[in-house]
């Protein structure tokens, strides 16, 4: 679950890092308020949210 990763930056970064060209990052929050999973996302500043539902953040590489 993304809420209990110590470093979500780095595990942003990661991801970011082994994905492929065009893909995209489909990201629950779990139990996290969602505006702490947007800060997260905003903050590694390697992804970018592109559509969001109450399931999951579906974001695209910057």
């Amino acid at each position: 679950m993304f809420r209990r990763v110590g470093n979500q930056g780095a595990l942003l970064a990661e991801l970011r890092r082994i994905t492929k060209p065009g893909s995209a990052l489909a990201l629950g929050d779990g139990h996290q308020p969602r505006e702490e999973t947007r800060r997260a996302i905003h903050d590694a500043g390697v992804w970018m949210v592109e559509e969001e539902n109450c399931e999951y953040l579906r974001c695209r590489p910057v």
